[in-house]
């Protein structure tokens, strides 16, 4: 993905208004006709915290198709977060532009920055949610944030 800092000059050289972050609950829908993408919304319906997803997909060879059962599993410490969501961006992925996750441990807040985040959708993952993988440590905690930086447009949504 692109860095923020990256993000942040691009805005700089062409003056465009880097807007503070706008707050968004689990299921708002998100206009996003403020963005480079003037007529898209997006809704985070809901997530889930796993330690692996397992799917079923179909592989054709000519007329005979198989289905074949496969599982993501994190690195390490890791945890699986899969996302519902809707969206009429169908040319993009908008979690490459998820900047970070909040969230508190023991009532002080932490910070998981982009570049401890991962995507992790196979390609012949079916359905729409997407899966990231993030540090366990984050996904332990009742409050938690994700944060997006859209060329300038920036939000939150939290649970």
């Amino acid at each position: 993905g692109i860095s923020t800092a990256k993000i942040d000059d691009f805005c700089a050289i062409l003056k465009c208004r880097v807007e503070d972050i706008i707050e968004y609950k689990i299921k708002d829908k998100i206009d996003l006709s403020k963005t480079y993408y003037e007529n898209g919304d997006f809704t985070l319906n809901e997530f889930e915290v796993l330690d692996k997803v397992d799917y079923t997909y179909t592989k054709c060879n000519g007329n005979t198709c198989n289905d074949y059962n496969a599982s993501v599993v994190p690195d390490g410490n890791n945890k699986i977060v899969k996302f519902n969501y809707t969206s009429s961006l169908k040319d993009i992925n908008i979690f490459s532009y998820l900047l970070n996750i909040k969230y508190y441990d023991n009532g002080k807040p932490y910070t998981v920055k982009n570049s401890n985040i991962k995507i992790v959708t196979p390609s012949n993952y079916p359905g729409e949610d997407e899966l990231i993988e993030v540090p366990s440590v984050a996904m332990e905690s009742s409050s938690l944030e994700f944060v997006f930086n859209l060329w300038g447009y920036r939000f939150s949504i939290s649970n």
